[in-house]
């Protein structure tokens, strides 16, 4: 019986693992991507990360079995054998797009960095908060997000890494962060993206027009960094944390 439960444990853990399936892994690919847990392996020291919240799913029957791990991947690890938080979006899954069970597994990373002051890392690629997850007053303690930042800001180093098209809520987090990272060709920033922008002021901008290399970095600056390609803009992360006394 033991066994069987054991089993049974294992085979939910690799479930969660399995995100949206191979073949929406082989369309990151094809665009210069690289899965979510791919890029969490160049970005932190080799078997060191230990992930929490991988059994997570979608807090609707509706959305359960299409939403393994919610959507994010998170946990802590090591960058040059110092401890790190790390939460991640899994562009497979339903877009990147962030549920209630997602939320309370990156409000859970970020107070543990809080309480251990270790640096703060965010891999986005990912649009805003699902609507269906998000509506009345489930979004009420939504906020609490940006308290932990504003508690982070001076303590701890934030970093936030643009991997894809990041508008609405991750771009909340890349404008709090003190090193901002983005892939160019693929990492852009915004409030919000094209069909919102033709929506609410009627004009056909692209995404690079709205928060690509040219605007985020160049123009209003938010982009500190930009990679030439994932493995680049990681490793620039890692960098950039390197210059920190081991204290930070």
């Amino acid at each position: 019986m033991e066994d069987e439960v054991v089993a049974e444990l294992e085979a939910r853990r690799a479930s969660g693992r399995e995100g949206g399936g191979e073949a929406r892994e082989d369309r990151l690919r094809s665009l210069g991507k690289l899965p979510v847990r791919e890029r969490l392996d160049l970005l932190l020291d080799e078997h060191s990360f230990e992930e929490i919240g991988v059994l997570a799913h979608s807090q609707l029957d509706a959305l359960k079995d299409r939403t393994p791990s919610d959507g994010t991947v998170a946990g802590s690890g090591k960058i040059d054998g110092r401890t790190v938080f790390v939460s991640a979006d899994d562009p497979t899954v339903l877009a990147g797009t962030r549920g209630r069970v997602a939320e309370v597994k990156l409000t859970r990373v970020r107070e543990l960095a809080l309480r251990e002051k270790k640096p703060f890392i965010m891999l986005s690629e990912a649009g805003a908060a699902r609507v269906q997850e998000s509506r009345g007053a489930v979004s009420a303690g939504l906020g609490r997000g940006f308290e932990n930042h504003f508690h982070m800001s001076g303590l701890l180093p934030q970093v936030s890494v643009l991997m894809g098209a990041c508008f609405g809520g991750p771009s909340f987090v890349a404008s709090q962060g003190d090193f901002t990272a983005m892939v160019e060709g693929t990492g852009f920033l915004g409030m919000s993206g094209p069909p919102v922008v033709k929506v609410g002021i009627g004009l056909d901008l692209s995404p690079d027009a709205i928060g690509g290399v040219e605007m985020a970095a160049k123009i209003t600056g938010q982009v500190d960094h930009v990679g030439v390609n994932e493995a680049e803009t990681l490793a620039a992360v890692r960098r950039y944390l390197s210059y920190f006394p081991s204290s930070a």
